[in-house]
């Protein structure tokens, strides 16, 4: 077994032991504030510490370069309420970049840690906010696929807020919400002066409307029953 997958098999098998001692043990309904329910978007990720699993997320990029190429990548990450309201997440991916005529390169990405803690929630103004610390494992992925062999920390904020708030006179701006991070990404290693590895501001925003809000808490518009969740809460 080589370091990688020792090293892999040493964290999984870490969050498998914190699965089974996090309180509570089980995944439950989570990222609601007040009426208001928040997902994970591309450009951002959810506010809330819960326990969660999310299994092989698809994309595929392609990259220009001399020659271009596409990348495919796997993801997977798992989610552990360690302690009330603080959320250890592992996550990970498999890639496969391919450019023409040349064989396919294939390994692991950097291995990521994040940390979050839920500070503040007010339901009545549908409102969220936390910070979190994130290490990408230098290393831990396979460098010819582009993965540092340093590590980078990144102390995060994250936000949402909705606006259900909003008068009653103003109702088709109420299923409107807003999410976002903010981050500085600090690498453990400067780098070289030809080859810096400086600071990096690192956000995302994502502006949502939500027709199931709409429906059940401003207006029926008619959406079928099959759109409906049978319970606001699951």
């Amino acid at each position: 077994m080589n370091n990688h997958s020792a090293f892999r098999g040493a964290v999984l098998f870490s969050v498998s032991i914190l699965t089974f001692v996090a309180v509570p043990l089980s995944a439950f309904s989570h990222g609601f504030a007040g009426d208001r329910f928040f997902p994970a978007t591309l450009t951002t990720d959810d506010p809330f510490a819960a326990s969660e699993m999310s299994l092989y997320t698809f994309s595929e990029i392609r990259q220009p370069g001399q020659p271009p190429f596409e990348d495919f990548d796997n993801g997977m990450d798992i989610s552990v309420l360690v302690l009330p309201l603080t959320a250890l997440t592992i996550s990970d991916g498999y890639s496969i970049q391919k450019a023409a005529n040349q064989r396919a390169q294939t390994g692991f990405d950097t291995a990521e840690l994040n940390l979050l803690y839920e500070f503040f929630e007010n339901d009545k103004h549908e409102t969220i906010t936390s910070i979190g610390l994130t290490w990408d494992i230098g290393g831990s992925g396979r460098k010819s696929l582009g993965n540092p062999s340093f590590s980078t920390w990144t102390p995060t904020f994250y936000f949402g807020k909705g606006f259900g708030d909003l008068p009653d006179s103003l109702p088709f701006l109420r299923p409107f919400a807003i999410t976002g991070t903010l981050g500085l990404g600090i690498p453990s290693s400067s780098g070289t002066q030809s080859d810096p590895n400086p600071d990096t501001l690192q956000w995302g925003l994502a502006l949502e409307y939500s027709l199931i809000y709409l429906q059940q808490h401003v207006k029926d518009i008619g959406l079928k029953a099959a759109l409906r969740p049978a319970d606001p809460a699951c």
